[in-house]
Parts: C-alpha cells; structure tokens; sequence
C-alpha cells in the first residue's frame, strides 16, 4: 500500500526457512515473510544514490534537539550508512530546525529539509492503517534519509506488522475510530508542525480521500486481501510450530482472533473487519458526522496505557508482582525442557501481560 501510492518502502514476500544440518534430514522451521533491507541497494534502487546519511530512529518520546555532539543522539538514531564519511550534522541540523525555528520559518522552509509529498502519502496511508508502533504512533520502526541529489531529507517506513489496528492504545474499537486530523500518538512536533499548515493539512486530507476511493477502497482490498490468502494457505496449513491454528487463519478474514501475545492487543481485528469500519469511520470524519478517538499521551509516560486507562499504583504493583513470579516460572520451565515450543508461547504471554500493566 505505501508503495502504490508512492511511498519509498521495501518490498517484501513470503518464505518457507529451512535449516540444513550436516548428517541431518533438512528441516522446515516454518513460514514467514522475508522483508527488503534499507541498505546501499535499496537506497541506490529508491533515489538514485546510496551516498547520504541513513539512519534509522528508535524508541523515544519525539524528536528533539540535544546540542551539536552526535554522541547525545547515537543511542536511539541508529547510522546506518558509512560510519567513516556520515555527515550526521545533518540530522542534528534538522531537529534543530523542527524543534526550535519560529511558525514563520517553519511554514517558509520545511520543504526545503523534507520531501513534504512523501511525507504526506505516508501520513495519510499510516492514519488510514492505525499504525501505532511507528513514528506518527510510539515514535518507532522509521528510516530518515538525506537524498544527495535533492539535498533533501526522505521518510521511510519500517516494521509494519501492527498495521491494520494490531497495536493498540485504548481498546480496538477505539483504534477503528482513531482520529484522522490528529493521527500521532503524544506531542509529535514534526507532525503537528506540518498538519498546522493549511495547505499542507488540505493535502494529506486529499490523500485520505483519495485512498479510500482508491488504493484502499474496500472492493480493492478485499480481492486483494482474498488472493494473498488464497496464495499463502496452503504453506500456512503445511507449517510447523504455528502460533495460530489453522481455523484462527481462516477466521483472520472476516471475525476476531484471540491475541497470543497481549502487549498493547486484546483482539486481533480481522482485515475484512478492519477495512470496512475503519473506511466507514474516516469517511464520517472527512464529513464531520463522528469525531475521532484521540490518543494524547505517550505509554511510555502513562504506565503502558493511554491515560483514561492507567491503573491505580497499589494495583501495578501488586499485579507486577504476580506477574514476575509467574515469568520466573516460566524462564525455569524453559531451562527445564528447552525443546518444548508451547513454553516459550507461555513465558511471551506473560511477558505481554507485564507490558500492559508497568509499560515499555
């Protein structure tokens, strides 16, 4: 989807793994999705050039200016091109600019930092999605790179598994309704920066629009979602150590599916499901019939929940408590017998219930 309307994103396709062992029979670990790099290939397949500062941000609150000493930014703005002839001034430069310039400046030269058309189609096709864990969400899983041939600096998006409503602040129903004139998670100054903007507000809403009767226009996404399934089911039923039951895969379609791992999830929504209420919500917003479900504080300072649902201290601590004596037992299990798969589901659904209760 981010590349059909646009977006520089990796490809990606699906992959029976199998692990040869010498004097073993091959085995089949099972089916995944193998993911494109954003490495020197992609770059150079993207832009026209693989020459310029990549990097790849990690878990914080928002974008901010630190001082010029790129040792303050190294732990969560990962350099992923040449360590050795990385200009990383420029990345310190630009947060200078988002965090500190006057409304003025801002308005006169953002696009002069930022392929704004990009960043937009991104924007618009993220909110759609209700893609929390990346940047307009938890500030997670995003690429930035300065484009030499336009002196410019290019979004790239990263990790989309929690796409379609599978990261959830607030309940799911919630996510379904999450509100498209403020699709960020907390502060995100770049993004209300940019959204403060009339004309570029006008566009990322023409976007939307043009999504919902375009790349992510029900019909379309249906046939599409029926031949990926149609495509991938006989592998899936042929996989071992599967998380998720064959009956769970079919009913990913059209009803609910009980999460596994519950970190920031109580419902998987089916993708059916999640197509048609979500379009059906952003549509009565773009009217103004339905105000959006707005998620204004970060987890990470709320206890791991948006605010309305934060739990009172006596009640963290003590559920922490049971918790971790339950995640010892489950670590001690799996020193115990190390080769049974079903512990280590065990030991990650407490790990996700523990997430709910103290947050990141």
């Amino acid at each position: 989807l981010m590349r059909e309307v646009g977006v520089p994103a990796p490809h990606a396709t699906f992959a029976n793994l199998y692990l040869p062992v010498q004097g073993k029979e091959r085995e089949h670990l099972g089916f995944f999705v193998a993911v494109e790099q954003v490495d020197s290939v992609f770059l150079q397949d993207r832009f026209g050039n693989s020459n310029g500062l990549l990097i790849k941000g990690e878990l914080t609150k928002d974008l901010e200016y630190r001082g010029p000493d790129w040792k303050k930014y190294a732990y969560d703005h990962e350099l992923k091109s040449n360590k050795k002839n990385s200009n990383t001034s420029l990345l310190i430069e630009f947060l200078k600019f988002v965090t500190e310039v006057s409304d003025d400046q801002f308005v006169a030269e953002i696009d002069q930092y930022l392929n704004m058309d990009k960043f937009l189609a991104y924007l618009a096709m993220d909110a759609l999605l209700v893609n929390l864990d990346s940047y307009a969400g938890m500030h997670h899983n995003w690429y930035i790179y300065y484009n030499t041939d336009t002196n410019r600096f290019e979004y790239i998006p990263w990790d989309v598994n929690e796409a379609f409503g599978n990261f959830q602040l607030g309940t799911w129903r919630q996510n379904l309704d999450f509100d498209i004139h403020r699709p960020y998670v907390g502060d995100k100054v770049l993004i209300s920066r940019i959204l403060a903007i009339e004309k570029y507000k006008e566009q990322y809403l023409a976007y939307i629009r043009e999504y919902v009767q375009g790349a992510f226009e029900p019909e379309k996404m249906y046939a599409e979602i029926q031949r990926l399934h149609d495509f991938i089911k006989g592998a899936v039923v042929a996989a071992p150590h599967k998380v998720f039951s064959d009956d769970e895969f079919a009913e990913s379609l059209d009803g609910m599916v009980e999460q596994k791992f519950p970190i920031f999830s109580d419902s998987i929504i089916g993708l059916n499901v999640f197509v048609t209420e979500r379009v059906d919500s952003v549509k009565a917003q773009l009217a103004g019939e339905k105000e959006g479900y707005k998620v204004e504080q970060m987890p990470i300072e709320a206890g791991g929940r948006p605010p309305q649902q934060q739990l009172p201290k006596e009640e963290v601590k003590a559920k922490r408590e049971v918790l971790e004596a339950r995640l010892k037992e489950a670590e001690a299990s799996i020193q115990a017998n190390p080769a049974d798969p079903e512990l280590y589901l065990q030991k990650g659904s407490v790990i996700g219930e523990l997430l709910q209760v103290t947050g990141p």
